[in-house]
């Protein structure tokens, strides 16, 4: 059901804060669709911001975390500077086994392409065709851009508690909608991306 599933449906570009859908044409296969399979969750541009060291890393992370907690106050949401640091830790976990940039560009490296019961497999405890059904996804085959980080990514999900998640959530729509929220919302997510990360 592949190729033809795929030939009429509209993917959305985000059913997923950690994991990232795309339909594109196939690399090695150009006259069919195909689902791909991408990491994702991190509110920072790239793992490096995470991981790195330096001053400026350093400082944009500190902006970061703080702008969780602006945002969260805004919101009325209880314990902002507890619950931004919950969620920068969680964020951290993911980048921790993000792939990185040079090997992101590989693009032998990055097509791996899977049967859904095949990332089951990959997921361990993570039952990824639910996750797929759940989201209006109808498909047999994905191709799986990292599948180091998704073998890696089902432990960090059962390892977190769920209310880290709900949190994570929370702060994730409030900065996917704070430019169509009132004025406060609006300007202190310019401040962090058009201003700190521009």
């Amino acid at each position: 059901m592949n190729g033809q599933w795929l030939d009429k449906t509209e993917i959305p570009e985000d059913k997923s804060r950690y994991g990232a859908f795309s339909k594109l044409y196939d690399a090695r296969q150009s006259e069919v669709n195909a689902l791909y399979v991408s990491q994702s969750g991190l509110g920072l541009p790239d793992r490096d911001y995470y991981l790195e060291e330096g001053e400026r890393y350093k400082a944009i992370r500190q902006q970061y975390q703080d702008y969780m907690t602006e945002l969260l106050v805004l919101a009325g949401q209880p314990e902002p500077e507890q619950v931004a640091m919950g969620i920068m830790a969680l964020e951290t976990r993911l980048a921790e086994v993000q792939w990185s940039r040079v090997e992101r560009r590989d693009p032998i490296k990055a097509y791996n392409k899977m049967t859904v019961a095949d990332v089951n497999q990959l997921m361990g405890d993570f039952d990824f065709s639910r996750y797929l059904r759940q989201a209006g996804v109808d498909i047999d085959q994905v191709i799986v851009r990292q599948p180091g980080y998704f073998e890696k990514l089902s432990s960090i999900i059962s390892g977190t508690d769920i209310s880290t998640w709900k949190n994570y959530l929370t702060f994730h729509t409030l900065n996917s909608y704070a430019s169509s929220l009132s004025e406060p919302f609006a300007q202190v997510r310019f401040d962090f991306c058009g201003r700190t990360l521009s």
